[in-house]
C-alpha cells in the first residue's frame, strides 16, 4: 500500500493554491485511483507522518524549515514540493526528493537546476467549480477573470473587456463564463514591495486552460512563453502586450474576425488544448508521479 499525504499549511488553507492543489487534488486522486493499492489523505501537520509520499502544497513548501524536513526524511518519507509560481528556497529545495512542476517551463527549469532530483509535470487543473462548456457562442464578448492587479492595461480597457474579480469571497463570477467567447490573457508583472523587486516564478497557463474548459478563445502576449508552448507561434490571436495600442487593435481585430477562418482556427487550437488538460491526461501524469521511476 502506497500512502500519499498532501500537506497543507494550516494558516494558509483558504489560499487558492491550498484549495486547488491541495483539497481538490486530493479529491481527484481519490476518484482516479479508486480501488488501487494507494491511499490518500490531507494533513495540516507533519507530526504523525511516516513511510509516506508527501506532497507539499505551495505554502507548506514555502514555510517548511530544514529541521522538519530532515525529521520527515528520517521517518521514511519521500518529500515532493509543489511550489507553483513561487521562488524556490535553496535551503529547503535541497532536502526534497523531487519536485512537481505545474508548467512546462518550470519543469525544464527544475530539471536543469536540480539534475539529481526527480521532476514530474502535473499540469495545473481547472477549478472543479468551473463548468465544462462547449464552443457555442453567437457573439463576440471578451472578459478577464482574475486579480485586477495582474491584468495588463486593466484601467484602460473597460470599454472592450469586462473585468471580473475572482479574489473576493463571492463565487458569483463563475456564473459569468457562458457569456464570453473570448478571454483576455495578458498579465502584468507583479511588484513585490516588501523585497523591492518584481516577483519571479513560473506561472502555469491557467488562463488558457480555463478559457479552453469553458469554450472560449484567448488573447495572449507574444512574450508569454508558457502560453506559446501550448498554443504555438501560429495561433491567430497574439499581440504585443507591452503596447496598449497593440492590445486595443488586437481586441478590435478579434471582434471583426468573429466566426472567420482565423477564429475557427483559434477554436481548433483551444479544443486541442482542452483535450490536453482532460481528466484522463491528469490521471496519467499523477500515475507517473506516484508509480513512475524516471
Amino acid at each position: 500500500m502506497l500512502n500519499v499525504v498532501i500537506l497543507i499549511s494550516e494558516p494558509h488553507k483558504t489560499f487558492g493554491s491550498s484549495v486547488l492543489r491541495g483539497e481538490q487534488l486530493h479529491s481527484m486522486c481519490n476518484t482516479f485511483f479508486s480501488g488501487a493499492d494507494i491511499r490518500f489523505r490531507l494533513a495540516y501537520s507533519t507530526a504523525d507522518i511516516s513511510d509516506s509520499f508527501i506532497i507539499f502544497s505551495k505554502m507548506a513548501a514555502l514555510t517548511a524549515d530544514p529541521k522538519t524536513l530532515g525529521e520527515l526524511r528520517s521517518r521514511g518519507n519521500k518529500l515532493y514540493a509543489d511550489y507553483l509560481d513561487a521562488q524556490i528556497p535553496a535551503a529547503t529545495a535541497r532536502l526534497m526528493d523531487g519536485f512537481i512542476a505545474s508548467s512546462i517551463l518550470q519543469q525544464r527549469f527544475l530539471a536543469a537546476r536540480y539534475p539529481g532530483k526527480r521532476v514530474v509535470l502535473v499540469t495545473h487543473h481547472v477549478d472543479l467549480d468551473i463548468p465544462d462548456l462547449e464552443f457555442a457562442h453567437d457573439s463576440f464578448r471578451c472578459a478577464y477573470f482574475g486579480d485586477f492587479g495582474n491584468a495588463l492595461h486593466e484601467k484602460h480597457l473597460h470599454a472592450k473587456v469586462d473585468f471580473h474579480d475572482t479574489t473576493t469571497s463571492s463565487r458569483e463570477w463563475i456564473r459569468k463564463f457562458p457569456l464570453y467567447s473570448c478571454h483576455y490573457g495578458l498579465r502584468s508583472r507583479r511588484y513585490d514591495f516588501w523585497n523591492r523587486r518584481y516577483r519571479a516564478g513560473f506561472k502555469p497557463f491557467t488562463k488558457g486552460f480555463i478559457a479552453a474548459h469553458v469554450g472560449a478563445v484567448i488573447l495572449i502576449g507574444k512574450d508569454d512563453k508558457e502560453a506559446l508552448s501550448y498554443l504555438g507561434t501560429d495561433y491567430p490571436y497574439i499581440c504585443d502586450g507591452r503596447s496598449l495600442p497593440s492590445v486595443s487593435r488586437a481586441l478590435d481585430d478579434m471582434q471583426r474576425s468573429f466566426q472567420s477562418e482565423s477564429w475557427h482556427r483559434a477554436v481548433d487550437v483551444m479544443k486541442s488544448l482542452k483535450a490536453r488538460i482532460a481528466p484522463q491526461r491528469l490521471k496519467a501524469e499523477l500515475t507517473e508521479l506516484f508509480f513512475g521511476t524516471a
